[in-house]
């Protein structure tokens, strides 16, 4: 067990910020599992060991012969250019354009979740700040004289747990929302080239 002072570990610690650890502890989870869910996703869109000529063959020939099952980005591209392929050059370009937009738009709904949880977390700590401050000067004028650390312990714990765990959820999700984001732009890119690659092979035939 990781010990962060004597006599007191890791859990012991986190179970003393109260309730309010449960909300914090949930978003934490959610932030990881979206990002864990969206990264595998990308990662897999992301053909980096193939050429741009050589996807666009490889997913051309799928799309044709049936073989592409995949939902990909790429594949739902070519897939709508495919079958636009005979209008003239401008509404082919519109059509991949829009459909390289909307995949987009697919991959970055992930985003605003992650910053939710970004937000929400640190907010939920300054609550506990709030409450933590407030259970300890309860606790004090219930003391009356007898006041002293111990009787204020509860309510501090409260306060400075909460507070922290709150300030390294929020961090945690923004780097996991700044990778995410990373990974999508690197996809919209290697897009946008197929995409271009497909128009300038549709001008020659």
């Amino acid at each position: 067990m990781i010990i962060l002072a004597e006599g007191i570990g890791l859990f012991s610690m986190i179970f003393k910020g109260g309730w309010l650890m449960l909300p914090i502890f949930a978003l934490s989870v959610w932030a990881v599992f979206i990002f864990c869910d969206q990264y595998i996703k990308i990662k897999k869109f992301n053909r980096s060991n193939l050429t741009i000529s050589e996807e666009l063959e490889e997913v051309s020939k799928q799309i044709i012969t049936g073989e592409a099952t995949n939902s990909t980005p790429v594949n739902n591209i070519i897939k709508r250019g495919l079958s636009f392929k005979e209008l003239p050059a401008q509404e082919l370009r519109t059509i991949i354009e829009s459909a390289a937009n909307e995949e987009t738009v697919k991959m970055e709904r992930s985003l605003p979740k992650i910053n939710l949880c970004g937000t929400l977390a640190p907010m939920i700590g300054f609550l506990g700040t709030v409450v933590g401050m407030i259970q300890a000067f309860y606790d004090m004028a219930q003391a009356g004289n007898n006041v002293n650390i111990e009787v204020l312990s509860r309510g501090i714990y409260t306060a400075m747990v909460t507070t922290v765990a709150g300030l390294i959820v929020g961090i945690i999700a923004s780097l996991l929302a700044n990778l995410l984001a990373t990974a999508i732009d690197n996809v919209v890119g290697r897009m946008e080239q197929i995409c271009n690659a497909f128009i300038e092979n549709q001008y020659k035939r």
